[in-house]
């Protein structure tokens, strides 16, 4: 059997893989500071501490929106926010949680009678999170954990009237700005 290098895990990002003892393909991750795939951050994003509100959908697309909008941070450019229903939104956010979740590295909770899903790092999410720490510079480290305490720090309206107020252009096709201004 020929190396499996090269082949594509699903995902948009073009990932190295190696056979895992289950026979499954498992992404090797990427050492140093340059460091530059979107679910690497992702991963640095749900690892990170954070404020008392569970990490959800919502306050995971507005993290990763906020670092996105950090100039000089490396995931700066890596989605291609578009303005939603709530807010800032990527697809590619979602499809990379569900890749996380499929790499065994994240843990979904779906929440009965509502669309509402938690995220939280597996056992093996938790040792390539430290991985991840351990070759990330801290001061981008710093603006991941910021970003994480930000959004599950605030409740969801409050969370996104900053966001609207800082990003206007993101609340032009929001049905929550309509809903609490009246504005059809």
């Amino acid at each position: 059997m020929g190396s499996e290098r090269g082949r594509t895990n699903g995902c948009s990002d073009e990932v190295p893989v190696i056979p895992c003892s289950s026979g499954d393909p498992a992404p090797t991750p990427k050492k140093g500071p340059a460091m530059q795939r979107r679910q690497d951050w992702l991963l640095l994003f749900l690892g990170a501490e954070g404020g008392h509100l569970p990490t959800d959908q919502i306050r995971v697309m507005k993290g990763m929106f906020l670092l996105d909008r950090t100039d000089g941070h490396p995931a700066h450019g890596l989605y291609h926010f578009e303005a939603y229903d709530y807010g800032p939104f990527d697809s590619t956010v979602y499809r990379d949680l569900d890749a996380l979740q499929l790499q065994g590295l994240v843990r979904v909770t779906r929440h009965v009678g509502s669309s509402r899903k938690t995220y939280e790092l597996t056992d093996a999410g938790r040792a390539m999170f430290a991985e991840l720490v351990d070759s990330t510079p801290p001061d981008h480290l710093d603006l991941v954990r910021g970003a994480k305490e930000r959004v599950t720090s605030l409740g969801f309206e409050e969370l996104l009237e900053q966001i609207y107020e800082e990003y206007p252009e993101y609340a032009k096709k929001s049905v929550a700005r309509v809903r609490r201004t009246g504005i059809q």
